[in-house]
């Protein structure tokens, strides 16, 4: 009997933002929290760590805009746009890899995009301090001697060499304007965190599938529809497998299930 919804498409979770994580929390909390969908008490304890997580994250965006707030315009301009086309050639060169080829290089690359550049470009357009947080995360990875010589190959050598070289003078500026944090925000780690519990909470939500059965399904659908739009509204050109229906089922519908 074939399955009534693919369980492949939620093994990992969307690639999301601080920004946009926070949303996504929340509306996974707020469905299996809806008595009209009458979640199991396993779910609705799913939820209640889905909640704390939602705080971390939201904790973590309140601490990064903190430590933001306390950079100001002082900084070497000529400088600060040095280092922003540094890291755009870095960031370009491995999405080339990714566009231009199908094969275990363009994997390797988009790896490296996802551990470089959690958040794309973003860190270029906050403060001095939030970049300058960012691209010494960025030289503490590049210290992995099996990461910098993949870079090596798909970026080239003298690309991450000037990269060190415009960390380092980056990291001496905002040493000198005063406004560097007490404590490294790292963002990336609670993204991560948040991914997995979102992972395990979809995991929990089809444990309890029963494919023959309409009102599991309705259900099922329902709950996981926060997943499904937030990856509706985030699809690029890329082509993907046809994905369950974003939109969650109605009470009447789920009703008219149980009814069938």
């Amino acid at each position: 009997m074939p399955l009534a919804i693919d369980r492949s498409l939620y093994a990992t979770a969307p690639r999301t933002s601080i920004a946009t994580a926070t949303t996504l929390l929340g509306q996974l909390v707020d469905v299996a929290e809806d008595p009209k969908l009458g979640a199991s008490r396993a779910i609705r304890e799913s939820a209640k760590d889905l909640r704390k997580q939602l705080a971390k994250v939201r904790a973590s965006d309140d601490a990064a805009t903190l430590a933001g707030a306390t950079a100001t315009a002082g900084g070497d301009l000529e400088l600060d746009q040095r280092t922003d086309r540094t890291c755009k050639a870095i960031y370009l060169r491995l999405q080339a890899r990714v566009l231009l080829d199908d094969g275990e290089p363009a994997r390797r690359a988009a790896d490296h995009l996802a551990l470089l550049f959690p958040e794309d470009l973003a860190f270029t357009k906050a403060s001095f301090a939030a970049q300058d947080a960012v691209m010494q995360r960025m030289r503490r990875q590049l210290a992995d001697p099996e990461l910098a010589e993949s870079l090596d190959e798909l970026v080239g050598p003298e690309y991450i060499k000037a990269f060190k070289k415009v960390a380092k003078a980056y990291s001496v500026m905002v040493k000198a304007m005063g406004r560097v944090v007490a404590t490294t925000v790292d963002q990336r780690e609670v993204l991560v965190e948040m991914q997995g519990a979102i992972v395990q909470h979809a995991s929990r939500i089809l444990g309890e599938l029963r494919d023959a059965d309409p009102k599991s399904v309705a259900r099922t659908r329902a709950l996981l529809a926060p997943i499904d739009n937030f990856r509706a509204r985030a699809s690029t050109s890329t082509p993907r497998a046809a994905a369950p229906s974003a939109t969650p089922p109605s009470a009447a519908e789920v009703e008219a299930a149980v009814e069938a």
